[in-house]
């Protein structure tokens, strides 16, 4: 059934089908350079709470990712590197 619709969808009418725009991302990603690497990260955010409920009306929670393999394994790598260090104590 999904691939019935996935393909129903795609093959348009003959006339229209997907326009792929190169380039073109659903997210927009933050570029750094750290230590001569690029990493790109996309952020998401989560509020909680409704307008009227004042106690958790202003609560949000950021939250960054990596947008490809290589700012992961930097992250991964800083993340070995950290732990690393908290165990030798300096």
């Amino acid at each position: 059934m999904v691939g019935a619709l996935y393909g129903e969808f795609f093959a348009g009418d003959g006339h229209a089908g997907p326009v792929l725009v190169p380039g073109a991302e659903v997210a927009a990603s933050m570029i750094f350079r750290f230590r001569g690497r690029e990493v790109r990260l996309f952020s998401t955010v989560t509020a909680f709470g409704t307008p009227q409920d004042i106690t958790v009306e202003e609560i949000s929670i950021e939250s960054y990712y990596p947008a490809d393999a290589t700012g992961a394994a930097l992250l991964r790598d800083l993340a070995d590197e950290a732990a690393g260090a908290a165990e030798s104590g300096s």
